[in-house]
Parts: C-alpha cells; sequence; structure tokens
C-alpha cells in the first residue's frame, strides 16, 4: 500500500484534537461530512481483527487442524454485509484461505430461526446440530492473551 502524495495535507486536527487523515472532505463525501481514521479507529479495528483471529486459530488447534483444511469459512451478521473480503484478507482480518472459500452469509441466526419454525426438519437438524456444539470461553485460556497479541498486528504488505 502506497500512500497518497497528497496524505499529508490531509493529516488535520480531528475530534477531541486527536491527529486525524481526512480520507473524504466534505465536497468528496456523502452528505458533506469528511470521512476521518484516527488512530482510535485503527485500534479498534486491531481488537476486533485480534478477538476474530485468535479465536479461529485456538479453536483449530484444539481440533488438530489447520487453515489448509478448513473448506468453508462463513461470515455471519452485519460484519459481512460491510466488509470487502480482499481488503480484510489484506490486513489479516479473515483467515489465509483462498478467497473462494470465504461466503458472507448475512443474518445466519434470524434466517436460522425462521427456517426452524416453518420446517421440522430444520427444527430437528438445528436439535442435532446444538447437540454436537461445544462453548469455549476462549478468555480463559491461557494461550488466548497470546494468540491475541500476535493477531492483533497487521501483516506486512509487499510494496
Amino acid at each position: 500500500l502506497q500512500p497518497r502524495p497528497d496524505i499529508r495535507a490531509r493529516l488535520i486536527a480531528g475530534e477531541h484534537g486527536h491527529p486525524a487523515v481526512v480520507l473524504a472532505p466534505p465536497d468528496e463525501a456523502h452528505g458533506g461530512v469528511p470521512v476521518m481514521l484516527t488512530a482510535q479507529d485503527v485500534r479498534q479495528l486491531q481488537l476486533i481483527k485480534g478477538s476474530i483471529m485468535a479465536g479461529a486459530q485456538i479453536l483449530l488447534e484444539r481440533w488438530g487442524a489447520s487453515w489448509g483444511e478448513v473448506d468453508r469459512v462463513c461470515i455471519a451478521g452485519a460484519f459481512g454485509t460491510h466488509v470487502r473480503k480482499a481488503s480484510a484478507l489484506t490486513i489479516g482480518l479473515l483467515p489465509p484461505v483462498d478467497p473462494e472459500r470465504i461466503t458472507f452469509v448475512g443474518n445466519a441466526a434470524g434466517i436460522g430461526a425462521r427456517l426452524a419454525l416453518v420446517d421440522r426438519h430444520a427444527w430437528e437438524r438445528a436439535i442435532v446440530f446444538s447437540q454436537r456444539c461445544e462453548y469455549v470461553e476462549l478468555g480463559f485460556l491461557p494461550e488466548y492473551q497470546w494468540a491475541f497479541a500476535e493477531a492483533m498486528r497487521f501483516p506486512e504488505v509487499a510494496a
């Protein structure tokens, strides 16, 4: 990723005097409201990325599996509707798998609940599936903090 030549000109004192980079000034932004990126935004992204990837990595290790063995990664909820797959892969927000194996499934919980209410077979499959699920409290696992710290790092991007 190469910074735009005018990026320094876009560095301003944002909300509460904290530095911000203007990604889109008011005249280029929808509704005339500038789009800005702050250090706090980057930190929040790191926390989200760390949580997702540390959890996924620990679960894979508990099952004795690797990313190469994963057939499909399903991303549910609003998260998938607001994230570009290529960007998420570039920053390490999604696992290092073939992009074709990543699927955004929308509101999976809502769809599943509706299906279970109207289709007896779907209800029975949900019961069987729920009996196979295991609850894992990741935050209490000793390896989680290390995995979380490692997963917060952004990967190096070749120039």
